[in-house]
């Protein structure tokens, strides 16, 4: 009796021995479900926990995961937390709480760092998903029970020696109670066994494409033409119901294989085209990869070939009996183009794979300059403006001496780029939207000013009358500041130094230089929304068409030192009370300020140097300095643009030298000749132009240049400091009190004090006397 006592409570305590890996597979299954259940009551501070747990659970089994690869559980919860933040809309985040919408925030930017890491698993779940672990496991358990079952030979063999095993294991108690226990007769084994050998139904496997699983054998299935025109029409009435996938591209590209029928093959290739844009959504943070891209031109190309052997297929029959071509085709490149783009601004520019989609472009051109002749054949001046705009796009920005080298390798370039842009830009101009009349006018300024054309590049832009309606749009607005940064540029290397300084003025004392010309994004703050993040990466211009902000920076200072220092001459009691530039002021005073220690570091620092030399008039020193910067090996033909800036130097440092030294001292024409190296008529010539812009006023008098100063005083100057001074502090007084200030109750009160108008006068009377 107390051998069965001792069995029974040890069944009734039998430790079920499990591995790590079942545990932890466990703990990550409770972590799905909790998700799961969250989800459908949208609690996303729960969930969020609950997938940050998930998260450490699975760090600690890393080394299973490698070796046995990532749980079905942890991908079908990333799948269904990614489904699931992408269909709440914005509308419902609104209505949230506040922790709810923050904690679905967070859970947005986990997931997207998170699942880079496990896009492959994601993909092939996504293709074959498994809802549950009992489905994933329910063909396994099939197998293993037909396994389990033992056969009638064995049952007999295990009545024969179940004496032999009873005694070998007698010592255990717990096959001591089998003998105790009551065993079931022949009738209980007979509907066991009948219910056991009943078949059960495994799961349904979906049919293999091209084949016939009903005879057992698979059968290849024959695609004649009334097949596939049945199938794509089936598709075709799909498109829009059902979201495009992977399984309806693959099945498109191999109905394209086995096509014939011109008609058919169209059908197939605008599903596959409007499928795969339809796959990559057209939003700022989602990317096209490479390969569609690829696909992708290659299908409009195999299009443009069906085009030219069989262009009736393209045309479509109106009421007025005028056949035209399909809009496809201009709308399929802009959306190339803009993905294009978008390639651009996510890639590093670092890493190999930019350079790459560099050679892109090249695909994209040729495939522009097809799609332009077709609809040039057609006289489709709206889609051929549209396709106009797109190869302006890739042209525009290009110097003529490296489209030369790029035409050595590849032929699709022009050879004329000034004369092509004036083509395309002509076409535009007739019957387009103002938007894009605009958008090629631009363009076409900024390749006349990338050029050194200022006078074409100013023209261009005049004409084309842009206000604030037309650069609504914010590639609009960038592309406005970019052009007008280059048309300063330009006009610096003409020797046009007011010109350049009117042009960079405006956008380089934003201290936005960057930002202007979408060359980097501003830092959302916590205030700002998603929207706002977006709109910025709209103004992104992609890393092979950045301006230089040294460039920009330096041309802009030494415009503003060769206006401005003459100015600071002009008035020697107040230095900084004329100039033209806020900003180029600040860092002259800044420097000031600032001991230094040590020699200049970067090139604002040389700039305030070399203006330091120009205020004392030494101007070849002043000139050494803004020859070695290194801004100048960007800039086209240098050599010629400093030859012209040192005339500039030198008419700069005349003025300043005649301003400062002329109230002690006379110079005869000898000696401003020697000194600036400039011959006497055009030093004559130099000084008279000073005088007309109003820097100098003076005359020649028997070859001495006399320079006539109004100059006040030193008291006046003391009086009008005083008078300043005085005045912010009757300000500072009246702030304070509130009431009239300090200043009028002292008029007051002396008012009363005078005596009357009679002994006024008398008084006045006798101190004449």
């Amino acid at each position: 009796n107390w051998s069965i006592s001792e069995s029974s409570d040890e069944e009734e305590e039998k430790r079920v021995v499990r591995t790590q890996k079942d545990k932890k597979w466990e703990a990550i299954a409770t972590q799905s479900n909790n998700i799961k259940n969250k989800l459908k009551i949208q609690d996303f501070v729960s969930v969020l926990d609950h997938f940050e747990e998930m998260n450490k659970q699975l760090s600690k089994v890393q080394n299973i995961v490698a070796a046995e690869g990532v749980p079905t559980a942890y991908v079908r919860t990333l799948v269904r937390l990614e489904d699931e933040v992408a269909s709440i809309t914005r509308e419902q985040q609104k209505r949230m709480n506040t922790n709810n919408s923050k904690s679905l925030n967070k859970l947005k930017s986990q997931l997207k760092k998170n699942n880079v890491n496990y896009e492959e698993d994601i993909n092939k779940f996504r293709e074959n998903p498994v809802e549950s672990e009992e489905s994933q496991q329910e063909e396994s358990d099939f197998s293993e029970s037909e396994e389990s079952e033992p056969s009638e030979s064995e049952e007999s063999e295990s009545g024969s020696e179940s004496e032999s095993e009873e005694e070998e294991r007698g010592e255990d108690p717990m096959t001591r109670r089998r003998f105790w226990m009551i065993k079931p007769g022949k009738e209980q084994k007979e509907t066991q066994k009948t219910e056991e050998e009943k078949p059960k139904a495994p799961k349904a496997k979906p049919k293999e494409k091209g084949k016939e699983t009903t005879t057992g054998e698979p059968v290849k299935t024959e695609f004649t033409p009334g097949v596939i025109s049945t199938k794509v029409q089936e598709l075709t009435e799909l498109r829009g119901k059902k979201p495009a996938s992977k399984e309806l591209v693959d099945t498109l590209r191999e109905l394209l294989s086995y096509s014939v029928e011109p008609q058919v093959t169209l059908q197939i290739l605008y599903l596959l085209i409007f499928s795969q844009f339809e796959m990559v959504k057209n939003k700022v943070t989602v990317v096209m990869t490479q390969e569609v891209w690829v696909d992708q031109v290659s299908y409009i190309n195999q299009v443009l070939d069906l085009y030219e052997k069989s262009p009736e297929v393209f045309l479509t029959q109106e009421e007025d009996k005028v056949k035209t071509l399909v809009g496809f085709l201009a709308s399929s490149l802009e959306r190339l183009n803009e993905e294009l783009k978008k390639a651009f601004n996510t890639t590093e520019p670092q890493n190999p794979e930019y350079l790459t989609r560099l050679k892109d472009q090249i695909q994209l051109t040729k495939l522009s300059e097809r799609a332009f002749k077709v609809y040039e054949s057609k006289e489709d001046k709206e889609n051929l403006g549209r396709v106009c705009l797109i190869k302006i796009d890739h042209l525009y920005y290009i110097h003529e001496d490296l489209l030369k080298q790029m035409r050595e390798t590849e032929n699709s370039f022009a050879e004329e780029p000034k004369e092509e842009i004036e083509r395309l830009v002509k076409i535009i101009n007739e019957g387009q939207e103002k938007q894009r009349k605009v958008t090629a006018a631009l363009k076409q300024s900024y390749h006349h000013s990338i050029h050194q054309r200022f006078a074409q590049a100013k023209q261009a832009l005049l004409k084309a009358e842009i206000d604030q309606e037309a650069l609504k749009e914010p590639y609009l607005q960038v592309l406005y500041n970019r052009t007008l940064v280059q048309l300063g540029l330009a006009a610096f290397c003409n020797g046009f130094i007011t010109a350049a300084f009117g042009c960079l003025n405006e956008i380089v004392s934003t201290h936005k230089l960057r930002e202007l010309l979408g060359q980097t994004v501003i830092q959302p703050s916590k205030e700002k929304s998603t929207t706002t993040e977006k709109e910025q990466r709209k103004r992104l211009t992609p890393y092979h068409m950045h301006i230089k902000n040294e460039v920009v920076e330096s041309v802009f200072f030494i415009s503003a030192m060769l206006i401005d220092i003459p100015r600071m001459a002009q008035n020697p009691q107040d230095p900084y009370k004329n100039l033209v530039s806020a900003y180029f002021q600040k860092m002259m005073e800044y420097h000031e300020n600032v001991a230094r220690l040590g020699p200049p570091e970067n090139y604002r620092d040389l700039i305030v140097e070399a203006a330091d030399k120009l205020r004392k008039g030494n101007w070849e020193e002043t000139y050494t300095i803004i020859y070695n910067l290194d801004f100048w090996k960007h800039i086209h033909k240098a050599q010629e643009v400093k030859e012209k800036l040192s005339v500039h130097f030198k008419k700069s440092a005349l003025a300043t030298f005649i301003l400062k030294y002329s109230r002690n001292y006379l110079f005869t024409k000898q000696q401003l000749s020697e000194k600036f190296k400039i011959e006497k008529e055009p030093l004559e010539n130099c000084i008279e132009e000073l005088r007309k812009e109003g820097l100098v006023t003076g005359e020649w008098k028997d070859g001495v240049f006399e320079i006539s100063v109004e100059d006040d005083s030193r008291v006046e100057f003391l009086t009008s400091i005083i008078k300043t001074r005085a005045g912010d502090l009757d300000k500072f007084i009246e702030h304070l009190r509130g009431n009239q200030g300090f200043l009028t109750r002292f008029n007051e009160e002396m008012n009363l004090r005078k005596p009357p108008a009679a002994k006024r006068k008398n008084l006045i009377e006798f101190r004449k006397a």
